[in-house]
């Protein structure tokens, strides 16, 4: 008689010792000079991957391997940026960025050819919502859309304004949202007697003189932070501060970004903002309306002891004065993007061990991992739509 000993194998766990993921942040400004809003992205993101390698329930198995790439606010670095990713010998499972909505698009379609998803903390365009251009997109921000309908409720219902004029920034974060925000006004029966636009840097004294000549004495001021500072500036100059004028502002600058004072590259022109300006304007800027998104969860946990025990006492936070106040509004969701990969990657894996590393490889199934997250992060609870935009909590 001949007796067959079988040995049962159990399948062996793949899951890679290393993950490499990445970040396209706005680390400098298109001139060569330092952005610290970049900085403050990129920092929070390191911060969330120390705080996974640490965590023995998240990915326990695998470390995280981070490189950040500087998009410096412009589509053409960006994608630069990009290819060298794509290029690079260890290809990261996914990234993080971009600020800008403009240069998340131009990103978002290029690494979708190479199947690469890429996780915004503050891209908020609506156009980032169609699928069928960038459907490996997805934030961890709501879209534009709830922000300009909400704007013009308060503005319109709430504050009992009609007339209004829209000064935007060039580039799709200013000309949808201004757009959007021209719709929601029209439906609650107001009306935008004047809506133009400014290029970052360029002299906005034009622009000025335009709005003096328009019939509306509320004037929507749409941009990120470095690119509406020259206009607060000019019209400061010019007593435009003052009574009769209402400024406005929307979520990309009312985070306080723009009272932040960073020194001009070498050459620059006359036209230059001293720390004294700054201080200058922020008092002239008092009074200013402003749209942020909700900061309701900077008084719950886990964020508060966060703020206080990580953020607070980092070396780099202490050493660029970034403690305290001068966290921003975007920082604490660019930490939550990370997160919102890291648990992604986590699910792909530990749903079946075996084929971890084939699945965390496929773009499409992380991307499909990251819609169906559902944790708290520093920015409250954090889950996604069917297009990839962040839930309300």
């Amino acid at each position: 008689m001949v007796m067959l000993l079988c040995v049962i194998i159990p399948s062996m766990s793949q899951v890679p010792a290393t993950m490499h993921v990445g970040a396209l942040l706005p680390l400098f400004r298109a001139d060569g000079r330092p952005l610290a809003g970049g900085r403050k992205f990129a920092r929070a993101v390191e911060l969330a991957v120390d705080a996974v390698n640490q965590n023995a329930s998240l990915l326990p198995e695998s470390h995280l391997e981070l490189t950040i790439r500087s998009t410096n606010l412009s589509t053409q670095v960006g994608m630069r940026a990009a290819f060298e990713f794509i290029n690079s010998d260890n290809v990261p499972l996914g990234l993080i960025g971009a600020a800008s909505s403009s240069v998340s698009a131009a990103i978002a379609r290029l690494l979708s050819s190479f199947s690469l998803p890429l996780l915004s903390q503050s891209s908020t365009s609506r156009e980032l919502s169609d699928t069928s251009n960038y459907p490996l997109f997805s934030r961890v921000t709501a879209a534009d859309t709830a922000e300009s309908r909400m704007l013009a409720e308060s503005l319109v219902s709430g504050l009992q304004w009609r007339r209004f004029a829209v000064l935007h920034s060039t580039g799709s974060y200013g000309s949808d949202f201004a757009a959007e925000l021209e719709i929601h006004l029209a439906s609650l029966g107001a009306l935008v007697v004047s809506r133009t636009s400014f290029v970052a840097g360029a002299d906005p004294s034009a622009n000025l003189q335009a709005l003096r000549s328009a019939e509306a004495r509320v004037i929507i001021l749409v941009g990120l932070g470095h690119e509406v500072q020259l206009v607060l500036h000019h019209a400061r100059l010019s007593g435009m501060l003052e009574s009769p004028w209402q400024w406005v502002g929307v979520s990309g600058w009312s985070d306080g970004s723009v009272w932040q004072w960073e020194p001009q590259s070498d050459g620059a022109d006359d036209d230059e903002i001293t720390p004294d300006d700054i201080a200058s304007l922020r008092t002239a800027a008092r009074g200013t309306i402003g749209a942020i998104p909700s900061v309701a969860y900077r008084a719950q946990e886990p964020y508060a002891s966060w703020k206080v025990g990580v953020w607070d006492e980092d070396e780099t936070v202490l050493q660029n004065q970034w403690n305290g106040t001068q966290i921003g509004t975007y920082a604490p969701f660019a930490y939550d993007a990370l997160l919102a990969l890291a648990h992604a990657l986590h699910d792909l894996c530990y749903e079946n061990t075996s084929v971890c590393e084939r699945e965390v490889a496929d773009g499409g199934r992380v991307h499909d991992a990251i819609l169906g997250v559902d944790f708290v992060g520093l920015t409250g609870r954090v889950q996604l739509d069917t297009v990839g935009d962040r839930l309300g909590s």
